[in-house]
């Protein structure tokens, strides 16, 4: 899969985390990952963009002392960089794991929607060619 899906809490110091919030952070953030990618994969699949590059996905976890953060944001590399950002939401709403699902689903439909409007003509000089 070309998808550069970049793991791990790199923005949040350790400080920031409350007991136990590491742990939770990382059993969603996997979860996450897991339905985010099989759901992108199969969408790409379906829209013959498989074999697409010039793109990564990046989730993070930003902390300002105060409030914690979970965004994701899309990254393409299709003659200048550019980035967009797909959401950011309170860290305590991406820990309710009720909310898993339902975040995976809304960050696949935007980046898939960007991906099919911005590198559908593109694909063929993007494309994989294994």
């Amino acid at each position: 899969m070309t998808v550069g899906f970049v793991k791990g809490m790199r923005t949040v110091p350790e400080a920031d985390f409350t007991p136990g919030e590491k742990e939770r952070v990382v059993k969603v953030k996997n979860r996450f990952e897991t339905l985010f990618e099989q759901e992108l994969k199969k969408k790409l699949e379906q829209r013959g963009l498989e074999g697409l590059k010039g793109w990564m996905v990046l989730l993070r976890f930003q902390s300002d002392g105060f409030t914690k953060t979970a965004s994701l944001s899309l990254y393409t590399y299709w003659g200048q960089e550019e980035r967009r950002d797909i959401y950011a939401v309170p860290l305590e709403r991406f820990l309710d794991e009720s909310q898993t699902v339902e975040l995976a689903d809304k960050a696949t439909e935007e980046v898939m929607d960007y991906l099919s409007q911005k590198a559908g003509h593109r694909q063929t000089l993007l494309a994989d060619p294994r």
